[in-house]
């Protein structure tokens, strides 16, 4: 027992420390001029996030207004790190709601009307592949979508009337959907689309946020399991007021949730409660329109009114980063992130800004990259039955230590335990022994850690 005790010591320590996989915290903002839409910068557009995969691979959407059209999307992809974004030329019709990226080529995108469309080349070609009605004559609403593993994601949306919503998930990478059931609503019937943040996703986990029919009531679905089997949360009136307009987990215990009116609430225990928590500033002019995590860290960022701020400890304290004097025109709404140093954050009025040195540092060839710090990767597939592969890049040559643990924080197993070249590394783990779970990972490369979960099923 007292091995058991010690072992989950050491994990809970190196799930704290996973922030020190990174170089620094999030600093400086700018216009980010390679976004351009038909060749030139991209007006009356309202961007909304979607994944940024690797150092190379970037997703995000865009809603726009045509004539004799109506609302279309746009989805934005970059392959060179961001240096340069292409878009499909024609519209997917609808509004998105929130899209999300298996990989370079495969990516999904949920819209406000219940469709459901997937690519399988890099955004150029759209084809819908899952719609449903309300009632059986109104279109449906979806609210958001996330990928919650390897070859798995989840979409949610309305379905009137209180009490009745609509959960999908994919198991191909989008191509087919299947109604999710069992899922207790507790009088939920809606999410809130607008600024593409009503769900987020680590993993194997999802959280999404919804309200009812009157907005005076406000609801977390969680599901740890990659959407399989759901827990449902009722947030008291006197801790939130008004509906949720967007929710962030940086792990399976802590998130922040944006509401109607500017509240800020947190979480310690997976969305189970709830608390107030403090506003990025003081002024009496803070309103978070949206949050998001920075993957891999205790970061949450807040998407405000007059700022981009982020927190290291769910909103006990707040710092800002530099960004454009915007505030008298436009605000800032949503963003995506990769680590501190690489992500982008949207406005309501269509801007969408980076680091400033973001792209201007990267090399012509994406191979010449040389990673800052230890980068560990999502192990994949995940979930997995019964092996899966881990990959991790190396700044320079250093002794590493790669190994497993169950839930209780037991090792049960040494992948690496040598000194290892620069550059990226994979390893094989074979979990035929082991019963279905969660596990966790650990890196150990000089004075740096990161952890990460995955997932056995068999």
């Amino acid at each position: 027992m007292k091995f058991k005790f010690y072992g989950l010591c050491i994990l809970l320590s190196l799930l704290l420390m996973i922030a020190v996989s990174f170089s620094q915290a999030p600093d400086e903002l700018i216009v980010a001029p390679e976004v351009l839409f038909n060749g030139a910068p991209p007006q009356d557009m309202a961007f909304r996030p979607g994944r940024i995969l690797d150092e190379n691979t970037i997703w995000f959407c865009a809603r726009h207004s045509e004539i004799f059209v109506g609302d279309v999307t746009y989805v934005f992809r970059s392959i060179d790190g961001g240096k340069t974004f292409t878009h499909n030329e024609t519209g997917i019709p609808g509004l998105a709601a929130q899209m999300d990226a298996f990989d370079a080529d495969t990516a999904v995108v949920a819209t406000a009307d219940g469709y459901i469309y997937r690519t399988t080349d890099g955004g150029a070609t759209w084809t819908d592949v899952y719609s449903y009605m309300i009632s059986g004559t109104t279109p449906g609403w979806f609210d958001g979508c996330r990928v919650v593993g390897g070859s798995m994601a989840v979409a949610f949306g309305d379905m009137e009337p209180n009490g009745n919503m609509q959960f999908v998930r994919t198991e191909d990478k989008g191509e087919t959907w299947n109604v999710i059931e069992g899922i207790d609503f507790l009088g939920a019937a809606y999410g809130y689309y607008t600024w593409g943040l009503a769900s987020s996703a680590i993993d194997g986990s999802i959280w999404c946020a919804a309200t009812n029919m009157d907005y005076d009531s406000s609801f977390v679905f969680r599901s740890y399991n990659t959407g399989l089997t759901w827990d449902s949360f009722k947030i008291p009136t006197d801790v939130i007021p008004n509906y949720p307009r967007s929710i962030a987990f940086s792990d399976d215990n802590h998130g922040l949730i944006a509401a109607r009116g500017g509240y800020l609430i947190k979480s310690e225990n997976g969305g189970e409660t709830w608390a107030a928590t403090n506003n990025p500033d003081t002024s009496g002019s803070s309103y978070p329109n949206g949050v998001t995590a920075i993957p891999g860290t205790d970061i949450i960022v807040a998407l405000d009114d007059i700022g981009v701020y982020y927190t290291p400890d769910l909103g006990d304290t707040w710092s800002k980063l530099i960004v454009p004097d915007t505030t008298s025109t436009d605000y800032f709404v949503s963003g995506e992130f990769l680590h501190p140093d690489f992500g982008y954050v949207f406005t309501d009025n269509g801007l969408v800004l980076r680091f400033k040195n973001q792209v201007t540092a990267l090399p012509d060839d994406p191979e010449e990259i040389i990673p800052l710090t230890i980068q560990l990767r999502q192990n994949y597939p995940n979930p997995f039955n019964p092996s899966t592969t881990i990959e991790f890049t190396l700044s320079k040559a250093e002794d590493v230590n790669l190994s497993v643990c169950n839930i209780q924080g037991m090792k049960i197993g040494t992948l690496v335990s040598k000194r290892l070249n620069q550059g990226t590394h994979s390893v094989q783990f074979d979990g035929s022994g082991l019963a279905s779970g969660v596990y966790y990972y650990q890196l150990s490369a000089g004075n740096m850690r990161a952890v990460k979960k995955m997932i056995l099923v068999k």
